[in-house]
């Protein structure tokens, strides 16, 4: 019996141990470069969200419903009849599509918080989220095609993400048609993720030991993803300013692309430039840049080079990194410092900067 009691003393013990970390880790800053280092909405995302598509690689699964979970979020997320994130479109009112990457999916947040959801109600307009995860404008062109292609949109909204979208854009303009499978659907590819994915949807703890073991991977910088994480970040650092030049032909053919065929459609085209965590919290970047051994960071050169390609083009730009950095600066938290998307309150800022943009244009 008193060997029994002791047992129970010690797993007691381990018990309150563990829940004392657990709301440790819950309470102290991220580490910087954290939305680097783990893939931390990836680790949530419902099963089955994606499909496989013939030219933009995968595409959401139209009738969609699940729920997106990672510590401290349980997000729903729907996908209407045409393969967009939110309701279905309103056939009756004037459309718009945002297209890009996962800053446009925003599965970060629920839907009535999107940039896209609050813009819309500004302007009296619904504007459609097309935006599918790691994809660069070559393929933000392809999506809008599609789409007007179907249901007709009176404008385009692309986020320009300078975080990735210039190594994005050097992918083809769409991919090659995926391979069919005898008897049935291709399956969308699987997420590299770990076996102990629901205690990392559910924990900081855990979350928090993911990140350190990658950090100290990526001190191996002959990995290729510290080479991949290195090439990501290389343009934000004086390292980086042949390489910047080097991307910029690919993402200006993009761009261009993207203004001829609104253009030719007769739709309204304009480019909304969203920097990454580190630009608008500048004490993030050295540490940042750091993991991969790139100092001291540069960090104006990707928002100037996109931005100068923009105006050369004559597309209407709206840069979103100094209403952004103002609400940083003023205290607010408009990133998720774990994941580096947007946060609700992100959304809002990037929406009331949005809409004072349009209304100037």
């Amino acid at each position: 019996m008193k060997a029994s009691g002791r047992a129970l003393l010690v797993l007691a013990g381990l018990v309150v141990g563990v829940l004392g970390a657990e709301g440790l880790a819950r309470a102290i800053r991220a580490p910087a470069g954290a939305d680097l280092l783990f893939a931390y909405t990836p680790m949530g995302m419902p099963s089955g969200f994606y499909r496989p598509h013939p030219t933009l690689g995968v595409e959401p699964v139209p009738g969609f419903a699940g729920e997106l979970r990672l510590p401290g979020l349980v997000i729903p997320v729907r996908v209407n009849s045409e393969g967009l994130r939110g309701p279905e479109p309103d056939l009756g009112r004037p459309r718009w599509l945002a297209v890009g990457d996962s800053f446009t999916l925003a599965l970060q947040v629920p839907e009535q918080d999107t940039f896209e959801a609050l813009l819309g109600a500004d302007l009296g307009l619904q504007i459609l989220n097309g935006g599918i995860e790691a994809t660069g404008t070559w393929q933000a062109l392809e999506r809008y095609r599609l789409v007007d292609d179907r249901i007709g949109v009176e404008g385009v909204l692309n986020v320009f993400f300078t975080g990735n979208d210039f190594t994005d854009n050097q992918h083809p303009t769409v991919l090659p048609p995926a391979p069919e499978v005898p008897g049935g659907e291709q399956p969308a590819p699987a997420s590299p993720v770990p076996r102990y994915r629901w205690l990392l949807q559910r924990s900081y703890l855990a979350t928090f030991a993911a990140i350190t073991a990658r950090r100290l991977s990526l001190r191996q910088q002959d990995s290729f993803d510290a080479m991949r994480v290195r090439q990501e970040l290389l343009p934000f650092s004086e390292q980086g300013r042949d390489t910047l030049a080097a991307l910029v032909p690919t993402t200006r053919a993009a761009l261009s692309a993207l203004r001829d065929e609104t253009t030719a459609r007769g739709d309204r085209l304009v480019v909304a430039v969203a920097p990454p965590i580190f630009v608008v919290d500048p004490g993030r970047a050295g540490p940042t840049l750091d993991l991969v051994g790139l100092m001291p960071p540069s960090l104006a050169p990707p928002q100037e080079a996109v931005t100068g390609v923009l105006r050369e083009l004559g597309i209407q730009t709206c840069d979103l990194t100094p209403a952004l950095s103002a609400a940083q600066a003023q205290g607010g938290t408009p990133y998720l410092p774990l994941d580096g998307h947007w946060s609700a309150e992100g959304h809002r800022v990037a929406a009331e900067a949005l809409a004072a943009c349009l209304r100037s244009g």
